[in-house]
């Protein structure tokens, strides 16, 4: 991983900033966008200040039954928000993960997450780069998490990256108890993972959007 200094960020910025919910994207030392380049020189993505960043679970200072990424994390951008606490809520985040495994752009687009056998994804075919993506969720006793498995596949390498909101059941509650995570947050967390996963762009092509926001 590569920290980028405020000079040499200034191109990027320029076509970064440009992505609704990441004007806000200063750096912890107020000088700039947190910008980070994975391993290997290919993807660029920008921490902004209500997320963290972990690059080994040890990492992770949001605990929860299920966590905001999965342990096979190359680099987990995990939401640090507030406004949720006394829900049901339970984590959010943003999984970014090398899958050297995958070795043909076939497999990259195809291959169905770990844990599912027969998913079909949605393919988009752009300018040097390939995007599918999986609906994908998971639950255990009393907990759920809901997202979407994108795969990025390049001439050089294959992408995976996750989106997850995770909480637990709302009626497992005693009444009165927490507040409900309502479908209307869910949809807020939901478009502020998007902005964040929007500001992943190519090292060489900043100005290509390989995951558009949605729809509002």
């Amino acid at each position: 991983m590569a920290r980028w200094g405020w000079i040499a960020a200034v191109p990027l910025m320029l076509s970064l900033v440009l992505s609704p919910g990441l004007l806000a994207a200063a750096s912890d030392d107020g000088h700039g966008p947190d910008l980070h380049v994975a391993a290997g020189g290919e993807l660029l993505f920008v921490r902004p200040p209500d997320f963290g960043l972990a690059v080994h679970p040890g990492q992770l200072l949001v605990t929860s039954y299920i966590p905001a990424c999965d342990w096979t994390f190359d680099y987990c951008l995990y939401w640090l928000g507030q406004d949720l606490a006394g829900t049901n809520f339970e984590s959010a985040g943003i999984r970014i993960e090398r899958r050297d495994d995958l070795t043909t752009a076939e497999a990259c687009l195809w291959e169905p997450p770990r844990g599912w056998v027969a998913l079909e994804p949605t393919v988009f075919m752009g300018d040097g780069f390939s995007v599918s993506s999986f609906d994908v969720g998971e639950a255990a006793v009393g907990h759920y998490a809901e997202g979407t498995v994108f795969r990025l596949s390049l001439d050089t390498a294959c992408f995976e990256l996750e989106t997850r909101i995770a909480a637990s059941q709302f009626h497992n509650y005693p009444e009165g108890t927490i507040r409900e995570f309502t479908d209307d947050a869910q949809a807020a967390l939901e478009m502020r993972l998007a902005q964040v996963l929007h500001g992943v762009r190519l090292v060489d092509r900043p100005e290509l959007e390989l995951f558009p926001l949605p729809a509002r």
